[in-house]
């Protein structure tokens, strides 16, 4: 039952963000997760609900064999926490009349946003394709991708790239013993082994582990808002020297670089956007976005203002977007395009 559970324990429960049965993903050699086509399920994070429907292409929304734009990002833009209709890509459609393709994916970064956009977007031959940059894209980069598969698609041709191969661990699998074994039998002994140590903790600290989600208490509803820790964290990849750290920033602009090249290759402009925080990581995207000629919004940092200022654009113990926070985020990307449009 729904209510049974909270907090991390109704995370691991009840979330579909996995491959396994019951998941809404799919294993995949070069995305690592793929969305399974035509699959509808109710999901959970952190005390929000959400339907979740994937049409017969894999992506969330309407299946369109055209669009004037398509929408790539995280979690942000698929619209974790909100509805189909309350998405960004969707509430940016009812504003513009534009037909809006939803390629976001939770968990996912620009090399997954660049492949998402030839497997997908091309065909659609949009107008304009939206990406928006999240301050884990970077993170992700190694998550899913090792640095030998990283560096041959560094170093490829933009006319010529070399999509990247994920980690073994994501590689599909003949459905044998092992697989069996993996995706069936083992989840459930890790499952045991985590109740019983949960039942040691639970001994010492009470029940309220249980009900505790990872930003905060179930029932506390107050729409989250970064502090300044967060929204001052450095961001500088570019002078890192961590060799791990200059590699995903390489393989995470290389990516935005095929995904410019693509999007010019069909005649579509490119448009960056950003989470807004921390702040030095939206004004590396911006300046970004200028030295390369690509276009960008401060979409994020106006939905942030609005949050600073005590509007509920952020969801309560999560962070991302609410209804209201995809339709400010829509909004300020629609008024873009207008004044580009006008200009014509």
């Amino acid at each position: 039952m729904p209510d049974v559970l909270n907090g991390a324990m109704a995370n691991a429960a009840y979330s579909g963000y996995h491959e396994r049965s019951g998941g809404i993903y799919r294993l995949d050699r070069h995305l690592a997760f793929a969305i399974k086509p035509s699959l509808e399920k109710d999901i959970y994070w952190n005390g929000h609900w959400w339907r979740h429907q994937a049409n017969a292409g894999g992506y969330r929304g309407t299946l369109l064999t055209a669009a004037d734009v398509v929408f790539l990002g995280d979690s942000m833009i698929y619209g974790h926490g909100v509805e189909t209709s309350e998405t960004v890509p969707a509430r940016f459609e009812q504003l513009t009349g534009l037909r809006s393709a939803n390629l976001g994916q939770q968990g996912t970064g620009a090399i997954q946003y660049m492949l998402l956009l030839r497997r997908h977007g091309i065909a659609l031959k949009p107008r304009y394709v939206f990406v928006c940059w999240h301050n884990t894209d970077l993170q992700d980069v190694t998550r899913y991708y090792g640095e030998d598969s990283l560096s041959r698609f560094v170093d490829s041709p933009l006319d010529d790239p070399v999509a990247p191969l994920a980690r073994g661990k994501f590689q599909p699998h003949r459905w044998d013993l092992v697989q069996r074994w993996s995706s069936g039998v083992a989840p459930a002994l890790r499952f045991a082994g985590v109740w019983r140590k949960a039942r040691r903790v639970l001994r010492k600290q009470g029940l309220k582990i249980l009900f505790a989600g990872p930003l905060g208490e179930v029932g506390d509803d107050r729409p989250y808002q970064p502090d300044e820790a967060i929204l001052t964290q450095p961001f500088a990849p570019q002078e890192s020297v961590s060799e791990e750290i200059r590699l995903q920033w390489q393989a995470h602009t290389r990516a935005l670089l095929q995904l410019k090249a693509d999007a010019e290759r069909i005649g579509a402009r490119l448009v960056l956007f950003d989470l807004g925080y921390p702040h030095a990581m939206s004004r590396t995207a911006e300046k970004f976005a200028r030295d390369h000629q690509i276009l960008y919004s401060d979409a994020g940092r106006v939905v942030l203002d609005r949050a600073l200022q005590g509007e509920g654009v952020y969801l309560a113990r999560d962070g991302h977007w609410t209804s209201d926070g995809c339709s400010h985020i829509a909004a300020e990307l629609a008024k873009m395009i207008g004044q580009i449009e006008d200009r014509r």
